[in-house]
């Protein structure tokens, strides 16, 4: 399929000295239930969630509940099927202390096991099992502790649960739900509709994770994902650390934006997308938003470091305010940069293609050929001072290179030659330092 791209080459490079590229639209959920035959339906209330099959206990009802919640909110959400299935798994690694409650909470129910003065660990491992055994029926998941270490909980295929660790430092936890094959069903759904910009998943494994970050760096996506890796939250950022938050930092993903809950059912990614999505790119900060629906959580300062180490949000009260920390991908790099080039991205290819395909004869290739295209470069940057993205001081630059200096391929291929532009990103306050002296 022909793309704008084979005729306008823009490429836009942040101060970080990475390029970024197309799109800052709505949002898109994969679901992985079958209940529609296309692959993708567009939503623009919960009640078109619940048309559809989804019922409240759905993880496709919640996370778009959590999208359309705020306010402003999206005015459309785009579900995306997927033709994997995946099998939800957690693995519990407990911390053998005496005396100590160890409890989950599934679907909003606690299931626990209270270890005895000389606690070991097989006990601890198999008093949680029976716990969580007892009520299989009622939340789905089946617990094993055959392996002697740690434990495996289990759903069926396709189902989902919400789970919830109440004291990570005493019990670990880790998604470790396999790859159903989401490469292959995000360039399916892109195919059908490529109306889509932030891409959110909802059985958020490293595995998955990993596997929808790769692809949202290709494809020029904005990929958000609540984790509740609790090794992100309770070990330094080391070397040697394999948990997804130290995985992807590594790896200087800037498509993949990463949020931390203790709860999978807590989603903070959606709220958060919610919430800035709907502003105008260049306009927004995606740190200090109060969200609709989603719980705030508690973090000691070494956990908070831990975190921050590697670039995880997450959202937390501030002198009673509850407000989203700090609005970054995991590469460090802010998400409103990583939108505003986008978005500038776009609307300069827009402008050039325009101007080209509109041309009742042709442009000439000649220094005033290359100014109507310079012209609309001009324009275009002003449209991102009036955005908010880019700084009216230093004014934005433009520098069309000289037709008798152009590259004689380029010339033969009808290439323009370089326009070269130079703009300060507005960028975004989020802290401040304030110092002063009062005297009688």
């Amino acid at each position: 399929m022909a793309d704008i791209r084979d005729v306008v080459d823009v490429q836009i490079t942040a101060s970080s000295d990475r390029v970024s590229r197309q799109g800052f639209g709505v949002p898109l959920v994969v679901t992985h239930k079958q209940l529609f035959p296309e692959r993708t339906r567009v939503v623009k209330k919960i009640d078109d969630v619940t048309d559809l099959g989804y019922t409240s206990a759905d993880p496709e009802y919640k996370a778009i509940s959590a999208l359309f919640s705020q306010k402003p909110r999206p005015p459309t959400v785009l579900l995306g099927r997927a033709a994997g299935v995946p099998t939800l798994s957690w693995k519990l690694v407990p911390t053998v202390l005496t005396s100590q409650k160890y409890a989950v909470v599934i679907n909003g129910v606690e299931y626990s096991f209270t270890s005895d003065s000389s606690a070991l660990l097989a006990e601890i491992l198999a008093g949680l099992e029976t716990a969580i055994n007892a009520a299989t029926l009622t939340h789905g998941l089946t617990a094993d502790d055959a392996s002697g270490t740690h434990l495996v909980l289990t759903a069926s295929e396709g189902a989902w649960a919400s789970l919830k660790v109440t004291d990570t430092t005493k019990l670990s936890v880790e998604n470790t739900t396999a790859d159903p094959g989401m490469a292959a069903d995000l360039a399916a759904i892109k195919l059908e509709s490529n109306a889509f910009y932030a891409i959110h998943t909802l059985f958020n494994s490293k595995a998955i994770i990993s596997a929808v970050a790769a692809w949202a760096e290709t494809n020029f996506k904005l990929y958000l994902a609540t984790s509740q890796d609790s090794a992100m939250e309770n070990t330094p950022a080391t070397e040697g650390a394999t948990d997804v938050g130290k995985t992807l930092k590594g790896l200087g993903y800037d498509r993949t934006s990463l949020y931390y809950s203790r709860d999978n059912g807590n989603f903070q990614a959606e709220g958060t997308a919610g919430r800035c999505l709907p502003m105008d790119p260049g306009s927004e900060t995606w740190a200090h938003k109060t969200l609709r629906g989603v719980a705030v959580e508690t973090f000691t300062p070494t956990q908070v470091a831990n975190l921050e180490a590697r670039n995880i949000n997450r959202y937390e009260a501030i002198a009673g305010v509850s407000v989203t920390l700090w609005g970054k991908v995991v590469s460090g790099e802010y998400i409103d940069i990583i939108r505003f080039c986008d978005w500038l991205e776009a609307r300069m290819g827009e402008r050039i293609f325009g101007t080209i395909s509109a041309a009742p004869g042709k442009i000439p290739y000649t220094d005033d050929g290359v100014e109507m295209l310079s012209k609309e470069v001009r324009a275009t940057l002003q449209q991102g001072v009036t955005a908010g993205g880019l700084a009216s001081d230093p004014e934005p630059t433009v520098t069309p290179t000289k037709v008798a200096d152009a590259d004689p391929a380029d010339r033969a291929g009808r290439l323009a030659p370089l326009i070269y532009f130079e703009g300060t990103l507005a960028g975004a306050i989020h802290k401040a330092k304030i110092r002063g002296a009062v005297s009688v």
